[in-house]
């Protein structure tokens, strides 16, 4: 058995070659992608699960368990999201909180900004707003049962939550 010889000097230039061929190849990779970001335009819209998600926050803050203490919520009728609840950052929501006995108000909880209300009824002509669509406000509505403690005694009743989140741009 007869052992090759390795000539050292010529692996050392393949090692250099190689590296050099790694740099080439990551740097056309590189520039594939960036002209491929650059030409991509993508919008995602994701206000309504916003919407959705800012309505789940409310509703747990407001009635855990299913459960509203009247006495609770109406010391922080103004700011309840801000104080009772802890949510910051509502520059860009509207939420509107109607707790009904048998369709009788008895309390209407609002904060944020309600402008985002009107502009989506401008949103409902799709005729009229076709080249804006991606500034639409997202919106969620929705009834949820609940139990209302009032001094003492638990009646049955609903909490009706409306949120409006507005574009970020």
């Amino acid at each position: 058995m007869k052992l090759k010889k390795i000539n050292k000097k010529a692996a050392i230039g393949e090692g250099i070659l190689m590296i050099y061929r790694l740099f080439l190849v990551a740097l056309i990779a590189i520039i594939i992608l960036g002209v491929s970001a650059i030409f991509y335009d993508y919008y995602i819209n994701v206000r309504d699960v916003e919407a959705r998600i800012m309505a789940k926050q409310a509703v747990n803050c407001l009635a855990p368990e299913g459960v509203i203490d009247l006495n609770r919520i109406k010391a922080y009728e103004q700011g309840f999201l801000k104080d009772l609840c802890g949510i910051n950052n509502l520059e860009r929501f509207y939420v509107k909180v109607n707790v009904s006995e048998s369709n009788n108000q008895v309390i209407l909880l609002q904060q944020g900004d309600s402008g985002a209300a009107w502009i989506a009824e401008l949103f409902k002509n799709k005729n009229l707003v076709s080249k804006i669509e991606k500034y639409e406000p997202g919106h969620f509505k929705q009834d949820y049962p609940a139990n209302l403690v009032r001094d003492g005694k638990s009646v049955r009743s609903n909490i009706n939550v409306e949120v409006f989140v507005n574009n970020e741009f």
